[in-house]
């Protein structure tokens, strides 16, 4: 499925011209200040160019937007699903006092703008509004609260990351990182984690005191490793954005490797709709390879190696990634770690360890190939670079 965050409507305090009495983040009958759920390849929405799930919270309800998973936020300006647990982190983007990290739930009103973060809210009229600390019937019950919040004296505008799933970073596995656009008096955006009963917790950094720049969003990529956008202006203009990647300062970043699978690759070259793509990963000590292979359009597969040849000339196997079968996947046909080429199943490349997998990988003499049963020598493939 498809998600879509948005905003309340812009006005400061949920107030004014474009927002309902009340506040638009507490109208389910309105998209504004809400994430909305849709199914692309579904047809049965208003216009019937997109599909509403039949599961979403509030389908069927009279007056409200079928559309809506959650609401109740202000700016849920980032958010991001566990690669391993799928559990839906949000990141809602405060007014004058408070940010927020949010844990998505189908249906839950997450309080803006009777409440900022964990706070109670008073929008003060034509003046600006403020917060304060709820008391009995302030606040109804049921709003969602957040996991973890901080003021603006540690920042003014949260931006949510990814719960970190990579292997540079062994003591991050499973936390979830953030951080804050720019910190005005240090004048540097802030990496932040959520830690042991979702505490708040600083990355140092090694080789800075500080970001030094504006944090614009993060990124993450297949095996889980996060990526830190940034610029030195905190605007949409010039030319200093970088992309840096976020690693553990002892030592060397893992080698890593990737190929694109087709049947051009095939020698002799095969006609199929078929294609795939197929990730590498060897650990700092190269003591055992992790991979991802992923396929689409391809049925009865029955097996896919690491063959030793250079691109354009057919070669033994060293390691099987998949055997079994038939299956017709439409995704990830087979992931895991190899930590022992020399027995992996039809080692014929003389292989004896992954540093030799490793250097095959790097000469460009390795590739990897999806047999099948209406083409046993392989169907895909793809030399790794």
């Amino acid at each position: 499925m498809l998600y879509v965050s948005l905003g309340d409507g812009g006005a400061a305090d949920d107030q004014g011209v474009g927002h309902v009495p009340g506040g638009n983040g507490q109208d389910p009958g309105n998209v504004l200040g809400t994430i909305l759920r849709i199914d692309p390849q579904g047809s049965n929405a208003a216009n019937g160019q997109y599909g509403v799930p039949v599961d979403n919270p509030f389908v069927g309800d009279v007056g409200a937007v079928g559309e809506i998973f959650a609401y109740g936020f202000r700016n849920p300006f980032r958010f991001s699903f566990d690669a391993y647990t799928g559990e839906m982190m949000i990141a809602d983007v405060g007014q004058n006092d408070i940010e927020e990290v949010d844990v998505g739930v189908p249906g839950g009103n997450y309080g803006w703008p009777i409440k900022e973060g964990s706070f109670c809210f008073h929008p003060n009229g034509t003046e600006p509004g403020f917060v304060f600390n709820c008391g009995p019937g302030d606040a109804p019950a049921g709003l969602v609260e957040p996991v973890a919040e901080y003021d603006h004296d540690e920042g003014i505008a949260v931006i949510g990351g990814f719960v970190y799933r990579g292997s540079f970073i062994p003591n991050l596995m499973g936390r979830y990182v953030f951080g804050d656009y720019l910190q005005p008096y240090i004048d540097s955006g802030r990496l932040f984690y959520l830690g042991k009963n979702d505490r708040i917790f600083e990355l140092d950094l090694r080789d800075r005191d500080t970001l030094g720049l504006a944090l614009l969003g993060f990124g993450q990529d297949a095996f889980g490793e996060l990526y830190v956008l940034a610029n030195e202006t905190g605007t949409p203009f010039g030319d200093t954005g970088v992309v840096l990647r976020m690693v553990n300062g002892q030592g060397k970043a893992p080698d890593r490797f990737r190929t694109h699978l087709s049947g051009s690759e095939e020698v002799p070259a095969i006609e199929t709709r078929a294609q795939g793509q197929a990730n590498f990963e060897m650990n700092r000590t190269t003591n055992h390879l992790s991979f991802r292979l992923i396929v689409a359009n391809i049925e009865d597969v029955v097996a896919a190696h690491i063959h030793c040849a250079p691109e354009g000339f057919n070669g033994p196997i060293g390691v099987t990634l998949f055997s079994g079968g038939p299956v017709s996947p439409d995704g990830t046909l087979a992931s895991g770690n190899v930590s022992e080429p020399g027995s992996s199943t039809g080692n014929a490349c003389g292989w004896a360890s992954i540093d030799d997998v490793l250097t095959a990988m790097r000469l460009g003499n390795a590739y990897v190939n999806v047999h099948t049963l209406a083409n046993p020598p392989g169907e895909i493939r793809g030399q790794i670079r």
